[in-house]
């Protein structure tokens, strides 16, 4: 450039109002507007002062003038701001604009309600529900069409859930109407589709549809609970397209969080406000309005010191709002990462912000270390275990960065553990003994392991492992049906009974191993039944023309087949009793390769009369199971193979995308940066997690509005650094970057 052109070009401080003025052809008044009113007094002059220093870089030296200048005023000079620690090179430069980009107006509040509320609200939801279904149908359970059940965790949960994803759908067609809807594709689409697919297909092509629509009682999470986490999720990643929304989608969750903690942190000090008098009346309202009368019942209850026992729940930690502690310890896997990251930015970051936020966001992690250890469940242990590896692998070149925030967030793991050592001690001790096998019910000692009890014909074959042999007795019975003589056999060999010595009416076999293990007695009660006793078991079977027949724990006379066990699960007794679920949950997975049998219809399917193995691996006959304990196997056999390979596939995407996003860049400051990184790390804890836990309408709602939320922050992060111009490039390039990320 030539002197003389060098001479008229002149480099004015930027000002954004001056700026946004000269853009007007590109920018209604309307979006100029959102974009100015989003910076505040001190933003704007530092965006000024830093696109300022970008073109005094750029700016030739000015020619000498002849005529000295008049001499300036004498001014104070201004304090040195302290230098701000530096990082190391990356692209926290270039997510600066998508962090700016945040207008949330009166016109587009109203796209994040149905986010908040499926996030926030639904997981506090607590109400009395009373209900009947028809359970008469199935022999392993005791409740009738008649019988009126109670719930108070995941019916209301269930149905507000739907209602926020219908709202979600109006939100839609609105701004498809008025136009505002442009449509992008996201590969998320393509898997969360084939899920929901495969969830309506499952509903309509199997039976219990009176169940799997809604699901099964006390879970409630059936088709229509299934689909509207798909069309949350949709929506979030529709929805959030600016790091403001993405604030105020985490910031209510948070905020949920610390009401849901506060809640566990009294029920741990023996303070539970649900169970209080004030508290029970307030979750069954709605019940008292249809009904009237509960409330009589509280306060006659609170007036003879017999507190309404309706919330009570038999378990040894605490369950928050959500119904069971290992659901408890599954969400706060979720809300421990996303609170961290957040704590660790605030903390990092400076400012007149960090004396307010930093302290209260550490207090409400202590709060949920505090909850952690009441869950009384070390499921949380492996989730969170996951989620420190992930922060150390992938940020581990910011680590260095983060060392305060990180030690006072050791530092209040220490102190809750210290505190609470008699807590968290006998679970630690209990968990270990899981994994080498040992028993966790009943004493086992001296205990036969029974592969199998048959009945075939008017045979009763108890086929033993250890001690191993097999033992068949045949039950005769007259023309009235009742129970006239019993005879004893080892695999066509007879076997001699004789009376008990030293115990009346109970007779022995004479043959070992058999006379150290059997006890067989007649017994009368509706009618005669012989009564097969083994350690700590007593096994009824009657005979009713040419066949036998057990009699269930429910009363019931049932034909027992060989059980189907995987030998895929070596240890049955693995995560109390977990090992023994998955090792009766995997064969049935042979008939739900394409369609599964429809949501939440495990426990419809379960092989309850699998006494013999339920009673051989430590727990009582009676013991049954409602769901797998493990959400990828639920997803397999309630809406097929096809639909939990949708949803590997979709996790799996996410979870590869946040590590190569992540692994590159220098967080700095930025806020959009931290939320992402804070949902993909509590995302990985949770489903870490749901591998020895299940899916439920208490967790799982919270988990895709986030998990929406972050792939949508993880596609704003990645437009904004393609955006971002390269070095060489003129200022006023930089300029326009800017403004053209805002919009």
């Amino acid at each position: 450039m030539s002197t003389k052109e060098e001479t008229k070009t002149e480099y004015a401080p930027f000002r954004p109002f001056e700026f946004a003025q000269n853009v007007r052809h590109e920018y209604s008044e309307e979006h100029i507007g959102e974009i100015l009113s989003e910076f505040s007094e001190e933003e704007l002059r530092a965006q000024s002062e830093s696109l300022q220093h970008l073109y005094d870089a750029e700016q030739p030296e000015p020619a000498p003038e002849v005529t000295e200048p008049a001499p300036e005023p004498q001014q104070k000079p201004a304090k040195e701001k302290k230098p701000k620690k530096e990082r190391p090179p990356g692209k926290s430069t270039r997510i600066r604009a998508a962090e700016l980009s945040l207008p949330l107006d009166h016109q587009s509040w109203y796209r994040l309600l149905p986010m908040i509320l499926a996030a926030a609200v639904t997981p506090l939801i607590v109400q009395l529900k009373t209900y009947s279904l028809p359970l008469s149908q199935f022999s392993w359970t005791k409740s009738t069409d008649s019988t009126v059940l109670q719930d108070f965790y995941s019916w209301h949960k269930s149905i507000a859930l739907m209602v926020f994803a219908c709202l979600a759908v109006i939100v839609i067609v609105i701004d498809i109407i008025r136009k505002r809807l442009k449509p992008r594709m996201y590969f998320a689409f393509i898997p969360a589709g084939i899920f929901a697919l495969t969830v309506i297909l499952s509903y309509a092509l199997n039976g219990y549809r009176e169940f799997t629509l809604f699901g099964w009682p006390d879970r409630f999470e059936g088709t229509l609970t299934l689909l509207a986490y798909a069309v949350l999720f949709c929506y979030s990643i529709i929805t959030v397209k600016t790091g403001r929304d993405a604030t105020v989608v985490v910031s209510a969750f948070c905020i949920s969080a610390l009401l849901l903690n506060v809640i566990g942190a009294l029920q741990f000090a023996g303070l539970d406000p649900l169970t209080s008098r004030t508290g029970m009346k307030v979750v069954s309202a709605l019940e008292q309005a249809r009904f009237g009368g509960i409330w009589e019942r509280i306060d006659a209850g609170a007036a003879a010191k017999d507190l309404f026992p309706m919330l009570v729940m038999e378990h040894s930690g605490i369950n928050q709002t959500l119904s069971n502690q290992n659901y408890t310890a599954m969400l706060l896997c979720l809300s421990v990462p996303v609170i961290s990251m957040l704590y660790i930015r605030s903390d990092s970051k400076g400012g007149p912000s960090r004396w307010f936020k930093s302290p209260l966001l550490w207090l409400l992690i202590t709060l949920c270390f505090v909850n952690a250890v009441g869950t009384v469940s070390s499921n949380i242990v492996p989730g969170l275990a996951a989620a420190l590896l992930l922060l150390i692998i992938v940020f581990h070149k910011m680590l260095k960065y983060w060392t305060k925030p990180l030690l006072l967030i050791i530092a209040s793991l220490a102190l809750v553990m210290t505190f609470t050592y008699k807590t968290w001690i006998p679970e630690f001790q209990s968990t270990l003994a899981d994994i080498r096998g040992e028993d966790f019910g009943e004493d086992t000692s001296g205990r036969p392991y029974i592969n199998s009890i048959v009945t075939s014909g008017n045979n009763v074959i108890f086929d033993l492992k250890e001690p191993e042999c097999v033992l068949c007795l045949t039950l005769v019975s007259d023309e009235n049906d009742v129970l006239s003589s019993v005879s004893a056999s080892s695999k066509g060999v007879p076997l001699t009974l004789r009376p008990s010595e030293t115990e009346s009416g109970v007779f022995l076999i004479e043959e070992q191993p058999f006379d150290s293990v059997f006890k067989l007695c007649i017994i009368r009660e509706e009618r005669l039944y012989l009564r097969v006793s083994t350690h700590q078991a007593d096994w009824d079977f009657a005979a009713e023309g040419s066949k036998a027949f057990y009699r269930s724990p429910e009363g019931d006379l049932v034909t027992l087949k060989a059980p189907v066990i995987s030998d895929l699960i070596k240890n049955p007794k693995f995560g109390t009793g977990r090992g023994s679920i998955w090792a009766q949950t995997l064969p049935m997975l042979e008939d739900t390769v394409f369609i599964g049998k429809g949501a939440d219809s495990f426990c419809i399917y379960y092989p309850h009369d699998n006494y013999a193995y339920t009673y051989s691996v430590g727990l009582t006959p009676s013991w049954s199971a409602d769901k797998p304990h493990n959400m990828f196997l639920g997803a397999a056999f309630n809406t097929g193979w096809i639909s939990a390979a949708a949803l590997i596939v979709l996790f799996s995407v996410y979870l590869v995308q946040c590590i190569v996003l992540y692994w590159r860049s220098d967080m700095g400051e930025s806020r959009i940066m931290y939320l992402g990184a804070g949902i993909f790390l509590g995302s990985a804890a949770l489903l870490v997690s749901s591998l020895i836990n299940d899916s439920t309408v208490s967790v799982m709602p919270p988990f895709w509005v986030l998990l929406g939320t972050g792939i949508a922050v993880n596609s704003i992060i990645k437009r904004s650094a393609k955006a971002e111009p390269k070095a060489e490039e003129i200022p006023e390039v930089k300029e326009w970057s800017l403004i053209k990320s805002v919009r």
